[in-house]
């Protein structure tokens, strides 16, 4: 550095040794001079703020009052228009009689008292609304009131006068159409006001006959409580509302005392209890309690007009802002501002201390640069330093050798006058330091006539202490050995490269080649294997002897077992290929799982294996992953469960729970007490094509690719599997899957069984843990099984503890004994008995308990009905949109039914294998189809719109998927856009096809097909599906009927009339106890000896005003009777029922009257049927 540059950084840094203490004053100076400002300027600025928000909150509550004031003049407007409105005018000036509806004054009176009993129940913010006569002076005609929540129709002796009232000279002087609107003030009733206080607002429209002569107004009193809540609750604290009337007195204060001074007598009003001092320049008063022993406010006051005429009527909105709140608020602020300024006052202090030991170290710089100069000089590197002007000013010994150009040459002189390195251009080079690049790098090389030199180059910015460019420092080194072995090693890498890129090349060719051979030999070896399976099918239907049958049966298997090596083949083919596709989506892990384990648990009963489901804990209702996948997975676990176990159980648990605050893991666990897994051979069990050893695969069979695949697919899902065994103990495989918490729906139970007590009676320990553990999920009690075999053996049955539910396996022996018991039983409690038996087994007959079914395993939602008789939440979504219009059919458009009678339906068979077609038309033909065919996609639009030309539609398609000159997705998409005639466009479309790639479903489905079925074609999914589209457009409205005939146990609906109902329906009565009338005669028998003791305890419960007890016993009266097919009697009680829970005791007699006359006619028509009954 030379000597002149050190003098001048020395001396710049002596003058800056007085600069912290002259910055250090300037700041507190000026900090001082902000403080003054802010308190001058503080209390208007805070008053200003506070202005803005009251006005704000005014205009709010202006706006909220006029619109809820229009609605009641909304509703007015239609009651108005209610033609009893007018009809009781001219039946009153006609002697009684509407001559233009030819309906009675007291018929119109009563159609009008239901109307505003309706209007009532529907509106709660209304109280009252009445027909007022003006030509009798005030006399009230009609009067509907809400008494203690309950709407009541108010009789004639109790209507009263109210011509003395100030709303009756107003609303006798209104024209017609006009409205009248009251103050708001407090009800009277006989002229007293009523306790507790019920502020009214009334509004009211005159009502003229025919002849435009006046006869009275129609008027409506509205809670005003619920509109001063509104505007309460409108302001935030510590804001306060204060309302007052056109006179000033308080509807709406702090202090509740202060309200309605007006209506109570009293002189407290807005202008008799503060002072108000306006602020200078603001909108706002400074209002203050005459007294002084209250809060004084800041205020701004609107003006809310409710109506117009002589008398102006208007609400005024005050909103108080707190002296006290104003205050908080300005010493907020001044807080903020100093310790804003005291932290501003440390920062800029710490920033000069900085700055001046900075400034104090620039000197120890120096010194340093001076060392720095000759460890430079005695460098193996060139260093070589430029000024920003290009002018060398440093060259070191390194350079002189290395360029062969002495110091004193290069010194003073322009870079690039030198000629040292001819790729650079220091001028750009100076340019992009000069733009702030601080260092860079690059290549050059020197040649000369018999070598070339290479050089590595470090460019940096020499950077004076004030962060100015002043230079360039370059170090250059000599690197030809270095570049010479680089380009030899370039060399051999290019040629590596290479033939890699010829062998990834090769591999690519033969991995496209496997795909394309898998997904041929996918479709080629299924659709002789359907062949196969139909050809099966159809001959067992045709006569055979026992041992044609039993070589069937052998073959069936070995042709289940060949499509499920050849799944299984393909699918570990797909994996190691990278081929298979997975289809990540939200779905209902719940029903995903319960709908995997109900299908699966028939084949474990059948080994009689008891199988539990337990997904209680399981609180993620959706999570988006592959169902397939996942059900794939758990399909091969449970089916590996049920096949290596011999007695016992098997066991599905599923739960999740949170690992972190953005990750769910959830878990289900197979466990089963089979053969298990001996330790030595557990290290091999997920290897493709391994079993623990060749004793199992002789024994059970199998491939060993199930566990192999299942490991494969966990790993693509993101999750993992394991598992625990022991040698002759069983097994227990673990699935672990993480998901993010966005891909997750998480639920609770609802306490759906609270205060209900549950006796579970199972002998085996899994089945009755699992049920309890739901039993506790929805808040439902424990009742041991040993508490209740105790209270069965008690002799005062009557007294004895028992619980609401008993689930008992049906081949229980208690079970007996609770039949035996039941009818002293049924006299003292109410409780309800649940059969737990194996899916698809029947419910067994007993001679007095009234068993509900529930199958095994226990699955939620049919819990759910059977328990608690409520659907799930997806069923209740579906029924309440049920009329969404769609443009394609879906699986979730049909009906399920069972096979009905098809006869008369019309279907179109699509393959172009002549087999296949004779397959499925020979499955189908158990069901009377008129069937059809066609050989490619082009006949069968073809066959489609001819089928429309000669009024013969077709009810549904089976279409294959490849096939020539029109392939089945193109002909899908055409019969979607209406080219095969309007009229076909929603007709159910099912793909049949042999592709099991991944993906094939979602593309049948986005072509616009309905359903999809893989073949081989199972004789049963081919019959179910063809049942399920078939009764969703053959026959909907057969079903529809059958189905409202069949709804002997629902309500009968409200708009029937009960006299059109039989007393006993006998016919109805048989089909539900399934043509059994030994049956019917018992029941009978029990309905008459039990009915006439509830009856009177029900009269006496009337009497005594029980409402607990009315719906308690009507609702069993209602079951019974139910049972017995005693159709009109079931309404009655019905009715009872919900007057119990609505708490109409007012018409309760009459009902028992019908009651009781209806019981007479049941019992005498029953009697006599009994009586020519042989006797048993």
């Amino acid at each position: 550095m030379p000597i002149n540059l050190k003098k001048r950084i020395i001396r710049q840094v002596s003058n800056y040794t007085l600069l912290f203490p002259i910055s250090l004053s300037a700041i507190i100076t000026l900090i001082v001079l902000a403080i003054i400002i802010n308190e001058a300027s503080l209390s208007r600025s805070v008053l200003g703020s506070v202005e803005l928000e009251i006005i704000d909150k005014n205009q709010s509550i202006n706006s909220q009052t006029q619109e809820v004031i229009e609605n009641y003049r909304r509703d007015i407007r239609f009651l108005h228009a209610t033609p009893p409105i007018k009809g009781l005018a001219r039946a009153s000036n006609n002697k009684g009689v509407d001559p233009l509806e030819n309906t009675t004054y007291a018929q119109w009176k009563t159609r009008l008292e239901i109307i505003f009993a309706a209007f009532l129940k529907n509106n709660p913010d209304y109280e009252q609304l009445r027909i007022i006569s003006t030509n009798k002076k005030g006399q009230e005609l009609v009067r509907v009131d809400r008494v203690q929540g309950a709407v009541e129709v108010i009789d004639l002796n109790r209507l009263q006068n109210k011509g003395a009232q100030e709303y009756f000279t107003a609303s006798s002087n209104l024209s017609d159409g006009e409205m009248y609107l009251s103050e708001i003030s407090l009800n009277r009733e006989y002229g007293k006001i009523e306790f507790p206080y019920r502020p009214m607002l009334r509004l009211s429209m005159p009502i003229f006959d025919e002849n435009q002569n006046r006869f009275g107004f129609i008027i409506i009193n509205v809670n005003a409580n619920n509109l001063l809540t509104l505007l309460k609750n409108s302001i935030n604290t510590p804001f306060q509302l204060a309302l007052t009337d056109s006179n000033g007195y308080f509807l709406s204060h702090p202090n509740k005392d202060f309200t309605f001074g007006k209506d109570l007598g009293s002189d407290i009003s807005i202008n008799n209890n503060y002072t108000f001092n306006p602020v200078a320049n603001s909108s706002l008063s400074l209002i203050k309690p005459k007294n002084n022993a209250q809060t004084s406010y800041y205020t701004a006051s609107k003006k809310i007009t409710l109506a117009l005429g002589e008398k102006q009527n208007f609400l005024s909105s005050h909103v108080l802002a707190p002296v006290e709140h104003i205050k908080n608020i300005e010493m907020e602020r001044r807080t903020k501002l100093y310790a804003f300024l005291l932290i501003l006052v440390i920062v800029l202090t710490i920033i000069l201390a900085f700055f001046n030991r900075s400034l104090r170290k620039s000197q120890e710089l120096a010194n340093a640069r001076a060392q720095s100069e000759a460890i430079i000089t005695g460098s193996s590197d060139a260093v070589i330093g430029i000024t920003n002007n290009g002018i060398v000013s440093s060259w070191n010994n390194a350079a002189t050798l290395m360029f062969k150009l002495g110091e004193l040459e290069a010194i003073g002189k322009p870079i690039n006058d030198l000629k040292i390195i001819d790729q650079l251009n220091f001028n750009e080079i100076i340019e992009k330091f000069t733009d702030g690049t601080r260092q860079f790098k690059q290549d050059a090389s020197i040649s000369n006539s018999s070598t070339k030199r290479y050089f590595s180059l470090s460019l940096s910015a020499i950077i004076d202490q004030f962060g100015m460019f002043i230079g360039i420092a370059i170090i250059a080194r000599d690197v030809t050995k270095e570049r010479t072995i680089e380009n030899e090693i370039i060399k051999v890498n290019h040629e590596l490269e290479n033939k890699v890129a010829i062998r990834t090349k090769e591999l690519k060719q033969a991995s496209e080649v496997k795909s394309a051979f898998i997904s041929n030999i996918s479709h080629e070896m299924r659709t002789p294997l359907n062949g196969i399976v139909g050809t099966l099918n159809l001959i067992k239907k045709e006569p055979l002897s026992e041992t044609q049958k039993n070589y069937l049966e052998m073959t069936e298997v070995s042709v289940s077992a060949l499509s499920v090596l050849i799944n299984d083949i393909l699918d570990l083919s797909k994996i190691e290929a990278g081929k298979l596709e997975l289809n990540f989506k939200e779905f209902n892990l719940i029903k995903l799982i319960e709908s995997v384990c109900g299908s699966m648990a028939v084949k474990a009963q059948e080994k009689g294996l008891e199988f539990v489901l337990d997904v209680v804990n399981l609180k993620c209702k959706t999570i988006k992953t592959d169902p397939h996948r996942f059900s794939q997975i758990l399909t091969n676990l449970v089916n590996n469960a049920i096949k290596f176990t011999e007695t016992g159980f098997i066991k599905v648990t599923a739960y999740c729970e949170q690992t972190s605050s953005d990750n769910v893991t959830v878990h289900v666990k197979v466990t089963d007490s089979g053969v298990g897994i001996a330790q030595e051979n557990q290290s091999k069990l997920f290897t493709a094509f391994s079993q623990e050893d060749k004793s199992v695969a002789s024994k059970f069979g199998g491939t060993g690719l199930g566990l192999s695949i299942c490991r494969q697919l966990c790993s693509l899902l993101g999750g993992e599997i394991s598992f625990e065994s022991e040698k002759s103990l069983g097994s227990s495989f673990h699935i672990k899957l993480t998901l993010s918490n966005a891909d997750t729906t998480h639920y609770s139970f609802a306490p759906r069984l609270k205060n209900k007590s549950f006796a579970i009676v199972s002998k085996n320990n899994e089945l009755a843990n699992s049920i309890n553990n739901l039993i506790a999920a929805f808040s439902g009690n424990r009742f041991s099984a040993e508490q209740l075999q105790q209270s069965l053996v008690s002799d005062d049955i009557k007294n004895v503890p028992l619980p609401d539910f008993i689930l008992i396996e049906q081949d229980d022996t208690l079970l007996k004994r609770l039949d035996e018991m039941w009818p002293t039983i049924a006299n003292h409690h109410v409780i309800k008995v649940i059969l737990l038996a194996n899916r698809g087994y029947p419910q067994i007959r007993t001679r007095h308990v009234q068993a509900s079914l529930l199958s095994k395993p226990i699955l939620i939602s049919e819990f759910l009905k059977t328990v608690a008789d409520e659907r799930s939440l997806e069923d209740k979504i579906s029924a309440g949109s049920s009329n969404v219009n769609i443009n394609k059919r879906r699986e979730s458009d049909s009906v399920k039914t069972d096979n009905s009678d098809f006869k008369g339906a019309h279907v179109l068979i699509v393959d172009d294998n002549d087999i296949n077609i004779e397959v499925a038309a020979g499955i189908l033909s158990c069901l009377s189809l008129e069937i059809d065919t066609a050989s490619n996609g082009q006949q069968a639009v073809e066959k489609l719109v001819n089928s429309v030309a000669n009024n013969h539609q077709y009810h549904c398609v089976f279409m294959d998927c490849q096939m020539p000159i029109l392939n089945g997705y193109d002909a899908a998409k055409q019969i979607r856009a209406g080219e095969a005639a309007p009229q076909n466009i929603d007709i159910p479309i099912v793909a049949m096809t042999a592709n099991a790639m991944m993906g094939e479903r979602q593309k049948c489905l986005d072509a616009g097909m309905s359903d999809y079925i893989t073949k081989p074609i199972s004789a049963e999914v081919l019959v179910a599906t063809a049942t399920k589209w078939l009764s969703s457009t053959f026959i909907k409205e057969a079903l529809l009927e059958n189905n409202q005939l069949k709804k002997i146990n629902k309500p009968i609906p409200d708009t029937l009339d009960s006299q059109s109902l039989p007393d006993w329906d006998k016919d109805n009565a048989l089909s539900r106890l399934l043509n059994n009338e030994e049956l019917l005669i018992k029941v009978c028998e029990l309905y008459l000896q039990s009915t006439p003791k509830k009856l009177e305890e029900l009269e006496d419960a009337i009497n005594n005003n029980n409402l607990s007890q009315i719906s308690k016993l009507s609702h069993g009266l209602k079951g019974s009777s139910g049972d017995v097919g005693a159709a009109n009697l079931h309404k009655l009680f019905d009715e009872l029922e919900v007057m119990a829970s609505e708490n109409a005791m007012g018409s309760m007699k009459n009902k028992l009257e019908l009651i009781q006359t209806s019981y007479k006619k049941l019992e005498s028509t029953i009697n006599s049927y009994l009586e020519i009954q042989p006797s048993s």
